[in-house]
């Protein structure tokens, strides 16, 4: 009993962190249809610290009879530069490999089929890099 509470206290927290909130791209009505929300955000600081953030994130949502399907997919990546990097390296850009100091990619998939009043049952996918994490490459 003991090994088992041991197992379970830390596998919650490891599949905690694997997971991704998706309810917010589940239709809320009876409806059917396809519905797409798009985001995308800059964002730029210059002074001592140079500093570049860019995010992309799509989703699409196809609401069927008895099921819903949806994509979801982020993209973010920022870089920087600091007081010594300009002075060690001028001509230096917050483009160049060297600056970037995180970098994610994001895609989940998911369908949900209604199978009575009180089940349903779920297919998801899911593959992700972020180096902010040192994440080198997770499919779910």
């Amino acid at each position: 009993m003991k090994t088992l509470s041991l197992l379970l206290a830390t596998a919650i927290p490891l599949t905690a962190t694997a997971q991704v909130n998706t309810e917010q791209y589940r239709p809320d009505g009876e409806g059917t249809g396809l519905s797409s929300t798009t985001g995308v955000s800059l964002g730029l600081r210059t002074g001592n610290v140079e500093l570049v953030s860019m995010t992309v994130n799509e989703a699409v949502t196809w609401a069927l009879d008895g099921g819903t399907a949806f994509v979801v997919g982020r993209a973010r990546y920022a870089a920087k530069r600091t007081r010594a990097d300009q002075l060690a390296d001028p001509e230096g850009s917050l483009l160049d490999p060297d600056a970037r100091y995180t970098s994610d990619v994001l895609a989940h998939a998911r369908y949900s089929h209604t199978l009575s009043d009180t089940w349903t049952g779920e297919l998801y996918g899911q593959a992700e890099v972020n180096e902010f994490l040192l994440l080198d490459r997770r499919l779910l």
